[in-house]
């Protein structure tokens, strides 16, 4: 008989195996829980209030329509542009939800004051979704006149 034990009895063997899945084990987890992360895309809707006697308003009504609702998250929305009231000529508003609902039914409002109304200067609205149970969500949308001109998505 021979006393060499086969590699899953050796004790030095059985240590590397267990470092190696110590170490690398939360790093696949990691990885494989991102990868069941849904792709929420944000829809947008908005109009222009030019009330007689006071400034005009942006109005933004955002809103998801991923199959579930969204959890524990944070929805910030900024509007920069010529006319933007705002430091920088920029106004941002934050939005944290413990629960957000999808369709427009349950969509937010944001209110963005300007100095003017000038149909022919753009307004870039920023978007950052961030929630636990879906990626994290970048856009960009320019209102123009009376209109969305452009959507880009990250």
């Amino acid at each position: 008989m021979t006393d060499e034990r086969p590699w899953y009895q050796r004790g030095s063997v059985a240590i590397v195996i267990l470092i190696l899945i110590v170490l690398l084990g939360p790093l696949y987890y990691e990885r494989y829980r991102d990868s069941q992360l849904a792709y929420v895309r944000l829809q947008l809707s908005g109009q222009v209030e030019r009330p007689l006697l006071a400034s005009p308003t942006l109005h933004v009504n955002v809103w998801h329509q991923h199959a579930g609702n969204l959890r524990n998250g944070v929805l910030k929305i900024s509007a920069k542009g010529k006319h933007v009231m705002g430091e920088d000529e920029t106004t941002i508003h934050v939005h944290s939800f413990e629960v957000w609902e999808p369709n427009e039914e349950s969509a937010l409002a944001f209110e963005f004051p300007l100095t003017e109304f000038d149909p022919d200067e753009e307004i870039a609205v920023f978007m950052m979704l961030q929630a636990k149970d879906c990626h994290v969500y970048y856009a960009m949308a320019k209102w123009k006149g009376q209109e969305w001109t452009s959507f880009v998505e990250q």
